[in-house]
């Protein structure tokens, strides 16, 4: 993650050797890196995502701890010195198991969004607040009828100021909402109705084979996949604040499957 206030880039891994998650703060000349001491935080069993959030000038993460379930927290930077915060919140508090999760940061409304597999695999979205450690109410984009497998991104669009969550509901079904965030609260998320992606020959969503990604130049949202054959594909769409303007063709990488 890039940490716009020192200009480092900050990296979050899981050490097998010492079973704890370690950051990381690195300066970048040319074509190198060099890192500064690691800054370890125990009993987590891995790490699912992290972002930026400059109004805290934090990094935000989450991790899973030793029973699976998401907790967040977060890390300050100080040239290449990285400090954990010391204080974590469960992202879900009813518990559970072998939960996924994914977050975006909103520069609007300056709030992070956390979407995350719920106990009962559903995909579910939250707001966290870094600079007081809150999390707001549960949402559910499709009330409690859709699973979300182990496939769960969310991204910040730019272009229309909202997020968007992808999430499956099954091996061969990829839907996408999209998330406004009301300003006034911070915490007041609503939804478009799931609408489904036309991807082409998708194959082993389940099993977490995707990613998305945004493209500020052409406002395009990227959806990386497992397509026809195994073989990693892509694919981009423009959307607007209620549903996709535009897509364009899938980019199939057949010389290697994934």
């Amino acid at each position: 993650v890039y940490h716009a206030a020192t200009d480092r880039i900050v990296t979050i891994s899981y050490d097998n050797a010492n079973s704890d998650v370690d950051a990381y703060a690195g300066t970048i000349s040319t074509s190198t890196i060099s890192y500064g001491s690691a800054a370890s935080i125990g009993s987590y069993v891995g790490v699912q995502a992290a972002v930026y959030d400059p109004s805290t000038e934090k990094v935000v993460v989450l991790l899973a701890n030793g029973s699976n379930a998401l907790v967040v927290t977060s890390v300050t930077v100080s040239g290449t010195t990285v400090t954990w915060s010391g204080n974590y919140d469960e992202v879900d508090g009813q518990g559970g198991t072998g939960q996924t999760g994914d977050i975006c940061y909103d520069s609007v409304n300056q709030v992070c969004v956390i979407a995350f597999e719920n106990r009962y695999g559903r995909i579910t979205v939250r707001t966290y607040q870094s600079s007081d450690r809150t999390l707001g109410t549960y949402k559910l984009p499709n009330s409690t009828s859709d699973s979300g497998g182990r496939t769960r991104n969310i991204i910040y669009d730019d272009n229309i100021a909202r997020h968007i969550v992808v999430f499956d509901t099954a091996a061969s079904t990829m839907k996408y909402s999209i998330i406004s965030v009301s300003a006034a609260t911070g915490d007041n998320i609503t939804f478009t109705s799931p609408a489904t992606f036309s991807l082409t020959g998708i194959s082993g969503i389940g099993s977490g084979n995707a990613s998305v990604g945004y493209d500020q130049n052409s406002n395009f949202v990227i959806v990386a996949y497992k397509g026809s054959s195994n073989y990693g594909s892509l694919r981009g769409f423009k959307f607007t604040t209620s549903g996709i303007e535009a897509t364009t063709n899938v980019l199939v990488y057949k010389s290697e499957a994934v």
